[in-house]
């Protein structure tokens, strides 16, 4: 098989630069200065561990890159404007019929992205990965992956993709039923928005923030009849998350960083026009609002991401005391 990832930002670039190193034919679409550093220099590449460079194959247009009936295609850019204008490229070139995996956080990829594609898995991507430079991509160690055909099951092309990012060093399971691991990971994603605000004086206030945010989510899913669960074994289970977020609350110890930073983060500092986090924090308020659950963390942490936004001023910016 062969991979066409397009949308390489952060984790399509990760993605593609460890399956190109094993050996997999792969190719990237990116935004075109990422694309020019790339043809330039190559995609450079550094870990907590190693430092790397792949001469990739990288387009900033979808109609130049090459597919045959081997190839897999992995959806790594944020759920935004392009990607609707992308699903409808790819029936446009009759790619519509290729397996395509949607890495997008949130739940709401897949549910467009069936009206358009005919071979569709859902994807979650469980690491951090950064760039700050184009043509440059950092994380701290190779992360988790979890893949499942939408709406549900597994098949053939699910163990594929399983068996080449294992061997490209990656931890991947298979959801038999994919959408409770996506739910799962927006519960992860909810504070994804308290490391990219916030300065990092008061350790405790920010897990005390943290802890309470992923409650209000886990009390509004419940009540609304969702099941977050990692049915691919990848992850841990809600009960779990509280309880380790409950114990990080009371016992915060502060540890040394690698200089990665979530998406949220890479967002404020590229001053990107759109904003994905309302596909989280604004589902747990919205369905709040439904079910009669308050809200009040999330409410507060979309309030002072979209200010800060409309600002453009850059992430940690704001003191606790404005929370």
């Amino acid at each position: 098989m062969n991979y066409l990832i397009i949308g390489a930002g952060a984790i399509g670039s990760v993605l593609g630069a460890n399956l190109f190193q094993n050996g997999f034919q792969t190719q990237l679409v990116a935004n075109q200065k990422h694309t020019e550093k790339i043809n330039q220099n190559g995609l450079f590449v550094t870990t907590s561990e190693k430092k790397f460079n792949v001469k990739i194959p990288c387009f900033s247009e979808l109609k130049n890159t090459k597919t045959n009936t081997d190839t897999i295609i992995f959806l790594t850019m944020k759920l935004d404007s392009r990607f609707e204008k992308t699903l409808q490229e790819l029936k446009n070139l009759k790619l519509d019929s290729l397996p395509t995996v949607c890495f997008q956080n949130g739940v709401e990829a897949e549910k467009l992205a069936q009206k358009f594609l005919k071979n569709l898995y859902g994807g979650v991507a469980r690491m951090t990965c950064t760039i700050k430079n184009f043509g440059e991509v950092i994380y701290e160690k190779q992360g988790s992956f979890v893949v499942g055909k939408f709406p549900e099951g597994s098949d053939k092309i699910c163990q594929t993709v399983k068996n080449d990012l294992e061997k490209s060093g990656f931890q991947v399971g298979i959801a038999p039923k994919i959408i409770q691991d996506k739910f799962l990971k927006v519960l992860v994603n909810l504070n994804s928005v308290t490391h990219a605000l916030f300065k990092d004086e008061n350790p405790q206030k920010i897990n005390e923030i943290k802890f309470f945010t992923l409650k209000e989510g886990v009390e509004v899913f419940q009540k609304a009849g969702i099941l977050a669960f990692p049915s691919s074994g990848i992850g841990s289970t809600v009960e779990e998350m509280l309880l380790i977020s409950e114990k990080t609350m009371k016992n915060p110890q502060k540890k040394q960083r690698f200089e990665t930073y979530n998406s949220t983060w890479q967002n404020l500092y590229r001053q990107s026009a759109e904003l994905e986090n309302r596909y989280f924090n604004g589902l747990v308020i919205e369905l709040g609002k439904k079910f009669g659950v308050q809200t009040p963390f999330n409410a507060r942490l979309l309030e002072l991401l979209e200010q800060l936004h409309k600002q453009k001023l850059p992430p940690n910016s704001l003191s606790l005391s404005e929370f």
